[in-house]
């Protein structure tokens, strides 16, 4: 314990030194630098997804029929409703929109049905995109994929799949396919998001959300910059009258 108390000490000196005051700006000046940088990380991190978005969208032609703007919709939506977080839906959207077949609403029950599978455990929103993704694109490969990892369908469903697939109708195939997961899985990453694990997720992905839309987050980013700009002012102020004492 010698050591421990010697540097205890060492820091009393130290604080009473430069007084209380320039410790409690210290403090301040690197939470609000904490918090500024990740402010302006959440902002870089959402214009790196917006970008990459629509680089894909552009890549494929737009085959998914949806804007960017209502993947964005609905990723936020996915995102509040479960504890999935609405950047991780985001990437997911990204992987789906590569397989040019799932359109329309397709799109859309196939993106909230990665976070059910998530939800039971078969991976993350992301793993459950690809295995998703692959089946809805070529459903009579597909099928193996899911059923390696627990889902299950019965021999006529498989049996009437293939039927559709075969016979150019891959829409219905993957009504199917959508349906059988339904049963499953459907709806479990909204249960699994109920309560106080739901709550926290909830207020978590909003604030996210609020810092990311472009005029609120580069309001929210110039507050904690003339914040924190005005800490620096203080922090000289109150080093000049530490300078003082100590002479």
């Amino acid at each position: 314990l010698g050591p421990v108390a010697g540097r205890i000490t060492s820091l009393g000196t130290i604080i009473g030194g430069v007084g209380l005051k320039l410790a409690a700006l210290t403090v301040g000046f690197a939470a609000v630098t904490f918090a500024i940088r990740a402010a302006v990380g959440t902002i870089s991190r959402a214009e790196v997804q917006f970008n990459k978005l629509n680089a894909i969208l552009r890549a494929t032609g737009r085959t998914a029929g949806l804007t960017l703007n209502e993947i964005e919709d609905l990723s936020r939506q996915i995102g509040i409703q479960t504890l999935a977080s609405t950047q991780k839906v985001r990437d997911a959207a990204g992987i789906l929109l590569t397989f040019k077949s799932i359109q329309g609403d397709t799109f859309r029950e196939a993106l909230r049905l990665t976070q059910d599978l998530a939800a039971v455990g078969f991976g993350d929103v992301k793993t459950g995109a690809i295995q998703l993704g692959k089946a809805l694109e070529e459903p009579i490969v597909g099928l193996g994929a899911l059923r390696r990892v627990g889902v299950s369908f019965t021999e006529e469903q498989k049996e009437l799949i293939k039927s559709l697939a075969n016979t150019g109708q891959k829409a219905k195939a993957q009504e199917i396919i959508l349906g059988a997961l339904n049963t499953q899985v459907g709806g479990a990453g909204v249960s699994a998001a109920q309560g106080l694990a739901g709550a926290v997720d909830t207020l978590s992905e909003k604030f996210t959300i609020f810092i990311e839309k472009s005029k609120s987050g580069a309001f929210f980013v110039r507050m904690l910059t003339g914040a924190i700009e005005g800490l620096a002012d203080m922090f000289g102020d109150a080093r000049m009258e530490a300078t003082k004492f100590n002479s």
